[in-house]
């Protein structure tokens, strides 16, 4: 009776026992998943984090914004003139011709009557 007693609660331990390692397991899998997602985020943010250094540096440079200032704002130097070319009209679109959807029959007896 003693020996079932404590064979019952050792089963009942052991049971236990396995049911928390097992969810241990699953959580800790769980995690390296997250883990593995936040690496990836972070190798996104530094390669961005580049691109947009270099797009930085390449804005920042004396050629970059002479060449804005030339472009957009109409700016010269001294001695230089500049010159405004007015804007190009659309082109002139055809306008369409109404094409008759009728049988050859019927245009040819137009033709002959």
């Amino acid at each position: 009776m003693r020996n079932r007693i404590i064979y019952g609660i050792t089963s009942v331990l052991f049971i236990m026992l396995i049911i928390n390692v097992v969810r241990s397991s699953v959580h800790l899998s769980e995690r390296g998943s997250i883990l593995q997602e936040a690496e990836l985020d972070l190798q996104k943010a530094k390669t961005r984090n580049e691109t947009l250094k270099r797009e930085l540096a390449r804005v920042e440079s004396p050629d970059y914004i002479e060449k804005e200032a030339r472009d957009k704002l109409n700016l010269a130097k001294e001695g230089e003139v500049v010159v405004l070319l007015p804007s190009i009209s659309p082109p002139v679109q055809p306008t369409p011709t109404i094409i008759e959807d009728i049988p050859n029959w019927e245009k040819w007896r137009r033709v002959f009557f």
